[in-house]
């Protein structure tokens, strides 16, 4: 895209500079009184209305602002009513932030103010051809030949598109934030779409089922329960066996209180282990410990010779998906309380505790747990394959599909069970990337995680045993470097850990109302781009903006609808409240 042949049109000047200041100039813009705008050759002029970019002409070089704020002098303040004073020659101001610098010579956008502009630098409304060419080289996508996603078009210029290099959007990790309505469920959608039109490998974790993607090259899969009839098509419903969760894990699902359910637990699911590490090596080291219920029973016996076993297995016992009966457990907790009593011998487990009533309320929750419907895909999976099967499958390179959408929305909300398996994908996926098996093997993968305030800064149990969530944070803090990268859509970005927003390279901005949200995005923002953030509550459906350290200026797009649209839509009233066989107002008895 070839810089624009005179981008200080003489027909497109607004004024000139009467102030100086750090990042934002006053210019003198009588145009902005002007009823009805100004027209050149058939264009639209800007007029310096709040929201217009503008091009100040300074020495050699350009530099691109934004109208922040018009005013009148005091003066003048009646001066636009007719009715109350007699219209006069108006005197205008605008108020316009520096956004960066047009290096006219190199012809490329610098990000920041090379050198401040003087008193009565003539300031121009930026032409189309201009915008095209920043919205181009701000992006990344100045060179035609490159591989770039189609975002939508620059708000209120619609010959401007905005298309983006994916290094640039999700490079540095991706947020896409916004209030309800306000578009963020159709910009999630219109990106995943746009990566699936090349050879990308893209998952998205559905947390409420909402999102369709066409089926030619997505993989579906469903977690949750398997005797729940489906309204989203050819789900493929998939397990996420217990193996699959560490002992935190277990924690945060069984939630142990006091200082003695923890241990209680933690050594009732170490002996199942090795219960299971023996069983299968056939060994018959501890054959006399295992009862016929396959309960591990310590009382009377000799520490050494459990001792024994336990390091014989210590490889197995520490594998991260080291099986175990979670059936047996209740029975195992049982087993676990043993007493010791005075002058006992020290070399042998102690005695059986008469009294248990400390492990009852726990043993009741474990049982509700693992036979609850809603878990079977945790504690039954049945003949449901394994996610991280079908995972590694959806990696493979001879695997042409290129989206993997998996949909939570059948996963309990109780128990913390969608917290507790959405931390255990996550830590899955970081695991193969500390591997380097993104980087060697499969290539660089994008995770939408849609409702990302129900997973982030989450931490379960008491002071005692407080488990923290804290997977995808991690991935936020080191994915980057083994090619495993995020993008986050939440409607409350208050709720996303400062840490984790601060990697966030790129923000894709809906409407946010609440004071508290936009202050966070701010903060995340650098100083040239909080003059987006300031044009946040106003933004229409659809609109967002483009805020990004891979992006010298920040822009704000008008996002193309997705071709397969969310299921994001309210209840329809109308429809739903105008039935012919609603009784009549005089028949309600109040």
């Amino acid at each position: 895209m070839t810089f624009p042949a005179s981008p200080f049109e003489p027909a497109r000047l607004l004024g000139a500079i009467c102030e100086v200041s750090p990042g934002t100039v006053k210019v003198t813009a009588p145009a902005s009184a002007v009823p009805g705008g100004k027209s050149f050759f058939g264009q639209s002029l800007g007029t310096g209305q709040v929201g217009e970019f503008v091009v100040i002409q300074s020495g050699l070089s350009g530099i691109l602002g934004r109208v922040t704020r018009v005013a009148l002098a005091e003066k003048e303040r009646l001066s636009v009513e007719p009715s109350l004073a007699q219209p006069d020659n108006l005197h205008p101001t605008a108020l316009v932030q520096m956004l960066a610098t047009l290096d006219i010579g190199r012809q490329v956008v610098v990000r920041g103010i090379a050198t401040c502009p003087g008193l009565g630098d003539k300031v121009f409304s930026a032409p189309p051809s201009l915008l095209r060419w920043v919205a181009g080289n701000a992006t990344g996508s100045d060179a035609s030949d490159d591989l770039n996603l189609d975002l939508g078009w620059v708000a209120n210029e619609q010959g401007v598109r905005v298309n983006a290099k994916p290094e640039r959007l999700f490079g540095r990790h991706c947020a896409i934030l916004g209030t309800t309505g306000g578009g963020k469920s159709f910009s999630l959608a219109r990106l995943v779409e746009q990566c699936a039109t090349h050879r990308c490998k893209v998952i998205v974790i559905d947390a409420v089922g909402e999102y369709r993607f066409d089926e030619a090259h997505t993989m579906r899969l469903a977690l949750g329960r398997t005797d729940k009839a489906r309204e989203q098509g050819n789900f493929t419903l998939v397990s996420m066996p217990y193996r699959f969760l560490t002992i935190p894990d277990l924690f945060a699902l069984f939630q142990p209180s006091g200082k003695v359910q923890g241990p209680m637990l933690r050594r009732a699911i170490g002996s199942q282990k090795l219960r299971a590490a023996i069983e299968n090596d056939f060994g018959d080291d501890l054959s006399s410990f295992i009862d016929s219920r396959g309960v591990v029973v310590k009382t009377g016996r000799l520490i050494a010779e459990f001792d024994a076993a336990s390091a014989k297995y210590a490889t197995a016992l520490q594998s991260l998906e080291a099986d175990f009966d979670v059936f047996a457990l209740g029975d195992q907790i049982l087993a676990e309380c043993i007493f010791t009593p005075d002058k006992y011998k020290p070399d042998k487990f102690g005695i059986e505790d008469g009294n248990v009533t400390y492990c009852t309320a726990l043993i009741h929750r474990i049982n509700g747990i693992i036979h609850a419907p809603e878990l079977a895909c945790v504690f039954k999976p049945g003949t449901h394959p394994p996610l991280t099967t079908k995972l590694v499958e959806f990696f493979a390179p001879q695997n042409q599909q290129r989206v993997l959408h998996l949909s939570l929305r059948d996963l309990a909300f109780d128990f913390n069970a969608r917290e507790v398996v959405a931390n255990a994908i996550g830590r899955w996926l970081l695991r193969q990337a500390r591997e380097d098996k993104f980087r060697i093997e499969y290539g660089p993968v994008v995770v939408f995680l849609d409702e990302a305030h129900h997973f982030l800064n989450k931490s379960m149990g008491d002071e005692d045993s407080k488990v923290q969530l804290d997977a995808f944070e991690l991935i936020a803090k080191e994915g980057r470097k083994y090619w495993l990268t995020l993008c986050l859509a939440t409607q409350q970005p208050r709720d996303i850990p400062s840490g984790v927003l601060s990697q966030m390279g790129t923000l894709l901005v809906h409407r946010l109302i609440n004071d508290r949200d936009r202050e966070v995005v701010e903060r995340a923002c650098g100083e040239i781009d909080r003059s987006a953030a300031a044009f946040l509550p106003t933004l229409g459906p659809g609109e967002a903006a483009l805020i990004g350290v891979d992006f010298s200026i920040p822009l704000t797009v008008q996002m193309d609808k997705p071709r397969n649209e969310p299921k994001s839509q309210g209840p329809n009233y109308q429809e739903a409240w105008a039935k012919k066989d609603a009784p009549a107002e005089d028949d309600i008895l109040f």
